[in-house]
C-alpha cells in the first residue's frame, strides 16, 4: 500500500481508500530482460512499479524500438483503457528484477467511480505528460546531438540519480544504445560525445552506470533544451 501512496493520482486518498485500491491490484513478479507487456496488444492492465526498473520502447516507422522512457519505483506505466487507449502504444522490459502492482481495466473503473477524486488528478497529469512529449519531439527535431544527451542526463539525474560528492551518480542499466534512443541519437554519436566529455572531466562512466562530475558543465551544453532558445550549430548530426 506504501507504493500506491506514492502514486500522485492516488496521493489524496485516505488510508481506508487505498486499502481499497490495494485490494483490486495484483502484485507480479518479472526477471530482468522479462517483456512485461509488447506494443500493439490489447491492454490488459495499468502498472505501478513496486521495486526494480522498467524500461518503455516504442516501434520505429521504419523497423526497431527506441527507449522513450524509464520507469521507477512509484511510477505508473501501461495504458488506460477508460481513455479510450485499448491497446499498448510500446513495449515494457525489466530492467532488473523487478514488482509491479496489476490493476485491470474493470478494476480501474470501478477505482475511478467509487473515487472520483482519482479521475481529476489524472487529468492534469495526462497533460503535463502531453506537453513533456510535444517538448522532447520538438528536442529531437532541431537540436544538436550533445544537446540532446545533455538534456537526457539530466532528466535522468533528477529522477535517479544519487548525489555523491564527486558529482550525481547514474547506476542504471541502459547501454549507450538506450541512451542514443533518448537522446533521438545514433548509438555512435552518443559513444563519441560521452567520450570526449570524459575526458574533459565532465562525466565518468562504465558497465551500466554514469556519473556527472560537472553538472554545471552538462546543464550548459543543454541550455538551449533547457530555456528553450533556438540550438546553436555546434555538436554533431544526428
Amino acid at each position: 500500500m506504501e507504493v500506491l501512496r506514492r502514486v500522485p493520482f492516488f496521493g489524496r486518498l485516505s488510508t481506508e481508500e487505498l486499502e481499497g485500491v490495494d485490494a483490486r491490484a495484483v502484485a507480479r513478479g518479472y526477471g530482468e530482460g522479462t517483456a512485461i507487456y509488447r506494443a500493439g496488444t490489447p491492454a490488459r492492465s495499468l502498472y505501478i512499479l513496486a521495486s526494480g526498473r522498467v524500461k518503455i520502447t516504442r516501434p520505429r516507422p521504419g523497423g526497431g524500438d527506441v527507449v522513450v522512457d524509464m520507469v521507477l519505483p512509484g511510477e505508473h506505466f501501461g495504458a488506460l483503457p477508460s481513455l479510450g487507449q485499448q491497446t499498448y502504444e510500446d513495449t515494457a522490459e525489466a530492467l532488473t528484477v523487478s514488482c509491479a502492482l496489476a490493476i485491470s481495466p474493470e478494476d480501474l473503473d470501478q477505482i475511478l467511480r467509487t473515487y472520483p477524486q482519482v479521475a481529476l488528478e489524472l487529468i492534469p497529469m495526462l497533460a503535463q505528460r502531453l506537453a513533456e512529449a510535444r517538448r522532447v519531439i520538438t528536442r529531437l527535431s532541431g537540436d544538436s546531438v550533445e544537446r540532446r544527451l545533455a538534456g537526457t542526463l539530466l532528466a535522468l539525474a533528477d529522477r535517479a540519480g544519487h548525489v555523491q560528492r564527486e558529482g550525481t551518480l547514474l547506476q542504471l542499466p541502459l547501454t549507450r544504445a538506450d541512451l542514443a534512443g533518448m537522446s533521438g541519437a545514433t548509438t555512435e554519436s552518443v559513444s563519441r560525445t560521452l567520450s570526449r566529455w570524459r575526458r574533459l572531466g565532465i562525466i565518468d562512466s562504465g558497465r551500466r552506470w554514469v556519473a556527472i562530475r560537472d553538472r554545471t558543465a552538462i546543464e550548459a551544453r543543454a541550455g538551449a533544451v533547457q530555456q528553450g532558445s533556438a540550438p546553436a550549430a555546434t555538436g554533431e548530426p544526428g
